[in-house]
């Protein structure tokens, strides 16, 4: 067998076990980067008040909120909370919001959208951008706890791994 095959056996092999792997144990190690950020990066600055942070029931750190999908061997982690249904509707001026309920709050969080005539968070103009993705990244980067969960994962499949 040419070795060009036997690298294309090996491919065949080792990528449904990468697939698994960064399905499982990275999408985890991710998930825990992301909430530490939101933690930081969001719950521990000031509300408008105006609503109840829904924390892990609901909220940006539920983990049922946190969804990764594989696709050509890439995971990508998104974090599809919806906004604070609590505020039934209502911006800060005591009139109808124009947050739709199918917003991501991520987004809205992440970038500080304040727009009275788009997706935001009409209610409260002091909103800033509390860019949790960045950290989330920066964090993984500088711990590699996504490279162990890797090691971890395929180590779980029986491939040995340095």
């Amino acid at each position: 067998m040419g070795l060009e095959k036997m690298l294309e056996k090996l491919q065949k092999q080792l990528v449904p076990k990468i697939d698994n792997t960064l399905s499982k144990e990275v999408l985890q190690a991710v998930s825990d980067a992301e909430g530490k950020a939101i933690y930081e990066e969001v719950y521990r600055m000031p509300t408008s008040g105006r609503y109840e942070r829904r924390w892990d029931n609901g909220g940006l750190l539920d983990p049922d909120n946190v969804q990764g999908t594989v696709t050509d061997d890439t995971l990508a982690v998104v974090n599809v909370t919806k906004p604070n249904p609590y505020l039934n509707g209502i911006n800060r001026y005591g009139g109808l919001s124009t947050t739709p309920g199918s917003a991501s709050l991520a987004d809205i969080v992440e970038h500080g959208v304040y727009d009275p005539h788009g997706a935001g968070y009409d209610y409260w103009e002091g909103a800033q951008a509390r860019p949790f993705t960045a950290k989330t990244a920066e964090d993984l980067k500088r711990s590699g706890a996504h490279v162990a969960a890797l090691k971890k994962g395929l180590q779980r499949q029986g491939i040995k791994v340095k």
